[in-house]
């Protein structure tokens, strides 16, 4: 039998919430990391390599959000997935400029982010993969991000609120041109 992102959900939704409350203690951040969980699931299921290990690699991809949202503590918010807003049409509208955004990004920098930010890779063993020291796998990935943040808020006009939450509700994929240029055939 296939397994799909409901089944994962069905599986590990409420286990998943109780490990990140227990090291967030807020319901707010919990939900916005769980959130963030699924939607790599759901964009990455296919990658999965055996379903004999969803377990673990549901727990790698949440494990790396955590550490995502602690190093993101007490210092200027940046875009990374858990930041979006919780609100469902607004991110049913990121969904579909999120795969331009990260293709429009220049090649070094996409393929850290992909490496760190997707597929939950740890900087260590992407500094390897890519030949870099640390330092400078970092500052590519953070580079990524932070050109990720300007792309949406240039492109479709969103702001990022005290937080650092992507806000607003003016993304039409069709009148950005980097949505546009990446899906024109």
């Amino acid at each position: 039998m296939k397994i799909t992102t409901q089944k994962v959900w069905t599986q590990f939704a409420d286990e998943l919430r109780g490990f990140i409350f227990k090291r967030v203690q807020s319901a707010d951040h919990t939900d916005d990391i769980l959130q963030e969980a699924f939607l790599r699931i759901h964009l990455h299921l296919d990658k999965l390599e055996s379903e004999e290990k969803v377990r673990a690699w549901v727990y790698r991809i949440v494990r790396n959000l955590l550490n995502d949202h602690y190093k993101a503590q007490g210092q200027m918010a940046q875009l990374n997935e858990a930041s979006l807003s919780t609100d469902e049409d607004f991110e049913e509208e990121l969904i579909h400029c999120l795969d331009p955004m990260i293709n429009a990004l220049p090649a070094m920098y996409r393929e850290a982010l992909v490496l760190s930010d997707i597929r939950g890779i740890k900087q260590s063993e992407i500094a390897k993969r890519l030949g870099l020291s640390l330092s400078a796998t970092k500052s590519r990935i953070q580079r990524a991000r932070k050109q990720l943040q300007e792309n949406f808020v240039s492109c479709c006009h969103f702001q990022l609120d005290q937080t650092g939450k992507l806000k607003g509700d003016n993304c039409i994929p069709e009148h950005c041109t980097i949505c546009n240029e990446q899906t024109k055939p």
